[in-house]
Parts: structure tokens; sequence; C-alpha cells
């Protein structure tokens, strides 16, 4: 069960060795102060903040985008107004799971993105 969660918990692998190895062909499986230490430390990192737990959907989700040269990949050629934009864009898509149907709230540093609402005839990456 623990391994379903490893994408959460730094060094995972590292942490869990102990025990990993006791599933190695023609090792004799032995529990030890190691591997006890072992998934004590591994109840810890599940147990401490930060803590993974369900969103409330009652609440009013929060999505904060901050647009990079590099985050997405072949967009070296955007204006910053643009990157801001397909920032949020590529976020609501990923995080569409969550935010479909639900209020929430974007939150970005790019000001120039406010005046978009008022655009009455986009062109360009901006309309589409």
């Amino acid at each position: 069960m623990a391994s379903w969660y490893r994408r959460f918990i730094p060094n995972f692998a590292s942490l869990v060795q102990p025990m990993t190895k006791l599933l190695n062909k023609g090792h004799k499986w032995i529990w030890s102060k190691e591997q006890e230490e072992a998934l004590q430390k591994l109840k810890q990192s599940l147990t401490t903040p930060p803590i993974l737990a369900c969103p409330d959907f009652s609440a009013k989700f929060v999505l904060q985008t901050d647009a990079s040269d590099y985050g997405l990949g072949a967009e070296l050629n955007y204006s910053a107004t643009e990157k801001e934009c397909l920032a949020i864009v590529w976020a609501i898509r990923k995080m569409r799971c969550y935010l479909e149907g639900y209020r929430f709230d974007v939150v970005t540093d790019h000001l120039a993105l406010k005046c978009l609402n008022s655009i009455e005839s986009p062109t360009g990456r901006i309309a589409r």
C-alpha cells in the first residue's frame, strides 16, 4: 500500500530499501531492527505534514499559476502574456477533474491577463 504514495514521499526507494531487500531471492526473511526503523520512518512520512487528503469540495478552489520559459517546453517564442495564458489553460486542463462543476479562482502574477476579459474580438494564440 505504501508504494502507491511513493511519488509523494521524498527518497522513497532509499527509505524502504531495508524492507525491499527482504524480497531478494535467496535472502533469508528476518525482520530486524533495520527494517523496523525503516517502517517507523515510513509511517512518520505518511502521517506528518504535508499529509495528502481529499479536497474539500464545499470550499472554493484556488488555482495558482506562473509561466516559465521551460516549464511546458517548446514555447520559447511566446510573449509573456501568451505564456501566462497558456499556463492557466494548461493548469485548468490538468486539474479539470477537480475543478469541473465547482467554483474556483485563478491567481496569477501577470496583470496584463486581466484585460483579456475585455477584448471583444481576440485573435491569434490568445483567441485559441
